[in-house]
């Protein structure tokens, strides 16, 4: 079995980071205070003079305009009062809906309870609170945002030097939220977690894992392979098996997972896959559980090796349709397991639009937003289904130039399959792309998603490569090109009939 692989999940510091504007609205923070300030000063002068602040403050003017000076009044308040509490909470609330609440709670129970109100009428509560949750609608949104953009920009893209590429993050972005002014929840994006910590393993401790755990392989040669991916370390055990121990333990999440299903799997699919041997222990130094496999032969497809550029996507889009005909019932959702594949492309969007910040006047940025932004907007809806979620040059095993096996499904899971679409524009010819998604469902919503998945993997390896002229960087460059001619072919209108 061979494990070059492509694989996209989090990762280590390093690389180019592209950084954004600051996180909060430091006007917002200086004119609430500011304001809060004089009012406390206006309040205390009048306490002082013996004279009501509501007397001191409207006179004896109407009660709409004292309504009206109380609304301004929570509006200034709550300014400075919701901007503090948002970055309080944005930071350490595990849910937007505890952060909402754990903001807007002690605004309203300011306007009602607070001293500046204690001999008010309820009308004049009221107003006030309003007041503060005006401002609360306003800022909460706007820092939470901006505080969630500072931290997407705090990523990075590293490239491990072999024939797959890994992209890498430092840094993943914190759940967001919109409030709109009932204070409903509009939106959230996913929070992966912390950065792996890669360990190294080497054959001597795999060898002695062996020995101690499987003794009827002992003395069986161990050899490590060359590119052998990033999320697990890979080594060759005698002739017919393979060895892959997690270096993470984010990665170690799918071993259950590819002992669990990889064999119910099997026997549904047309060509080979995976199926594991043994599993095998923490032990020897080494701290996560580990697998066995059986050797598939063959080599990593690319453009130059396949025979039939359309019959190899004729025969991969049979692979995925019955890979999507499996019962999904009990089958793992997106989640840290696969890194989300099979979810929301909103989950990498701060990764792609810190790219194509970088990559500003060195691509047609503006036609890489609208096609991500078209990709956003296709909202997934359809049944769920198994998908691979790494369907990448490395994982497809060629003999003889044709599909022979699919391999690494460390990303699989059940919901949305439109992930394992972009390596319609990363490996397969127009015509082959074009063969590819006639014999696959979805529609045009699905291959937008798809055409998605391979922009953000795409845009993220020309911003990390930028400036550079090797293969890596001439093959990111080619894909990004075949992704908007494809797009540009797609939103061409048609050709008029003739008549007469």
């Amino acid at each position: 079995m061979t494990t070059t692989t492509t694989s996209m999940a989090v990762g280590t510091p390093g690389g180019t980071a592209v950084r954004t504007r600051r996180p909060v609205s430091q006007v917002s923070i200086a004119a609430g205070a500011a304001a809060l300030t004089v009012i406390e000063a206006y309040g205390a002068i009048t306490r002082a003079a013996g004279v009501p602040l509501r007397a001191a403050a409207f006179g004896a003017h109407t009660a709409t305009q004292v309504n009206a000076g109380w609304l301004a009044f929570g509006v200034a308040l709550g300014t400075f009062w919701a901007t503090v509490l948002a970055v309080v909470f944005a930071r350490c609330a595990a849910r937007p809906a505890r952060a909402f609440l754990a903001t807007t709670l002690p605004l309203l129970t300011l306007s009602l309870t607070g001293p500046l109100t204690a001999h008010a009428t309820a009308a004049t509560k009221l107003t006030l609170a309003c007041g503060h949750l005006i401002a609360a609608a306003i800022i909460i949104p706007v820092v939470t945002r901006r505080l969630a953009a500072a931290r997407r920009a705090r990523w990075t893209l590293t490239a491990v030097r072999q024939r797959s590429l890994v992209i890498r993050r430092a840094f993943i972005p914190a759940p967001q939220i919109s409030i709109c002014l009932t204070g409903c929840l509009l939106s959230n994006s996913t929070d992966l977690g912390p950065v792996p910590q890669r360990i190294t393993v080497d054959a001597d401790q795999v060898r002695r894992l062996v020995e101690q755990q499987f003794p009827r392989w002992a003395g069986l040669p161990v050899q490590p392979i060359v590119n052998g991916g990033w999320d697990n370390w890979t080594f060759r055990l005698g002739a017919e098996m393979l060895v892959r121990l997690p270096s993470a333990a984010e990665y170690a999440s799918a071993v259950d997972k590819e002992h669990r299903w990889l064999p119910a799997l099997t026997p549904q699919l047309p060509l080979p896959i995976p199926v594991p041997l043994a599993k095998g222990e923490p032990g020897t130094g080494y701290p996560y559980s580990w697998s066995v496999y059986q050797w598939l032969g063959g080599e990593p497809a690319s453009a130059d090796r396949i025979a039939d550029p359309i019959r190899f996507a004729v025969d991969l889009a049979g692979f995925l349709t019955a890979l999507r005909s499996i019962d999904p019932a009990d089958g793992p959702r997106p989640g840290k397991h696969n890194w989300f594949r099979g979810g929301t492309l909103r989950t990498y969007d701060g990764e792609t639009q810190n790219a194509l910040t970088a990559l500003d006047g060195h691509i047609d940025a503006d036609l890489a937003r609208e096609i991500w932004q078209t990709a956003l907007d296709v909202r997934w809806d359809g049944p769920e289904s198994w998908f691979h979620g790494d369907v990448a040059e490395g994982n497809l095993l060629l003999n003889d130039g044709q599909l022979a096996a699919v391999i690494d499904f460390g990303t699989c899971g059940v919901g949305d399959p439109a992930c394992d679409l972009a390596i319609a524009w990363t490996l397969l010819t127009a015509d082959g792309r074009q063969a590819f998604r006639e014999r696959l469902p979805g529609g045009e919503a699905a291959w937008a998603r798809g055409r998605g998945w391979a922009l953000w993997k795409t845009l993220a390896t020309c911003a990390y490569t930028l400036g550079e002229d090797n293969k890596e960087a001439t093959s990111a460059r080619r894909v990004l090109g075949e992704i908007f001619s494809e797009y540009a072919i797609g939103r061409r209108p048609a050709a008029p009939t003739a008549r007469g």
